[in-house]
């Protein structure tokens, strides 16, 4: 990037964003020297940069190897999903009273592309599930759950960690969310979030209680390990 006087906040930006869209994939090295020269800056302000995102768990420092990208473990979605559970339930209400019909229309044109399809691209409807659930944290104008979701990558963690239903399953659902919001039916909107999150929630707990019982720590257990 051509340009001088870059800040470690907006490193740290540059870098947060890569790493949420997918441009930085789990497990990989980040070149801190390749990025010295990219940004033309020293190493100090990017090696700083990366340890702001290695305290939100973004990222990992390894002695003697230096930094990757954050790899999730069975736990680590595990505790990803329990508060998405709690977030949606906080954060419903003012979707449904906030929500506006040209948003509603945002949302349907989100996964549009994806219906009548025999073959869906995981990668695209991914990104399309983590913009869907971005936009209702944004909707929802709660301030606290956005800072939440921001700080802890709420929505890119979806994304990282994979799907625990097929695209073809869950694509109707999402449909069901946008058509109960559209008509502003808060009860079957509220029961048609929680059955959403709480599918995958419970899919993810049975496997974190068969690692316990077979003696496995979930907590150091890649999540990529699994086909859910």
């Amino acid at each position: 990037m051509q340009r001088n006087n870059w800040t470690i906040l907006e490193l740290y930006d540059v870098l947060k964003e890569r790493i949420q869209n997918g441009d930085y994939v789990p497990g990989q090295k980040i070149n801190q020297s390749e990025l010295s020269k990219e940004f033309n800056v020293s190493r100090t302000p990017v090696i700083k940069a990366l340890g702001m995102l290695q305290a939100e768990e973004l990222v990992d420092n390894i002695p003697q190897k230096g930094y990757f990208v954050h790899t999730l473990t069975v736990k680590n979605v595990l505790e990803m999903y329990q508060l998405r559970v709690v977030m949606d339930q906080i954060i419903v209400k003012d979707i449904v009273r906030n929500i506006k019909d040209v948003e509603v229309d945002e949302l349907e044109a989100l996964f549009l592309p994806f219906v009548g399809q025999k073959e869906i691209d995981i990668g695209e409807y991914a990104r399309a599930d983590m913009k869907f659930h971005r936009r209702l944290y944004e909707i929802s104008k709660n301030h606290v759950v956005i800072k939440l979701q921001q700080y802890f990558g709420i929505s890119y963690r979806y994304y990282r960690a994979g799907f625990a239903f097929p695209a073809h399953e869950t694509l109707p659902a999402h449909l069901e969310i946008i058509e109960a919001l559209r008509t502003r039916n808060l009860e079957l909107t509220t029961e048609l979030i929680s059955q959403h999150a709480n599918m995958t929630k419970e899919k993810i707990e049975l496997l974190y209680e068969s690692l316990l019982a077979i003696g496995r720590d979930p907590e150091m257990i890649s999540i990529g390990e699994f086909q859910l």
